[in-house]
């Protein structure tokens, strides 16, 4: 699957644009995200600041869009 979203990407505009990314963001512990921060905040902040890395997130968040297509 090609990649869709980028680490570089807001929080808040991927789930704003993808809604069925949420799941991801919330399995890990990233349940504020409607909160301000997530406008200015990139999906590399956000995993980093969760003790992820960075790709982990990118690639589940990208899975996520391909599941709710049937891929």
């Amino acid at each position: 699957m090609d990649t869709i979203i980028s680490r570089e990407m807001t929080v808040g505009y991927t789930v704003h644009t993808y809604p069925q990314t949420v799941p991801v963001f919330m399995k890990y512990g990233m349940p504020c995200l409607t909160c301000p921060g997530t406008s200015m905040e990139s999906i590399e902040m956000a995993a980093r600041i969760h003790g992820l890395e960075p790709e982990v997130l990118e690639r589940e968040l990208n899975d996520a869009l391909g599941d709710a297509v049937g891929n």
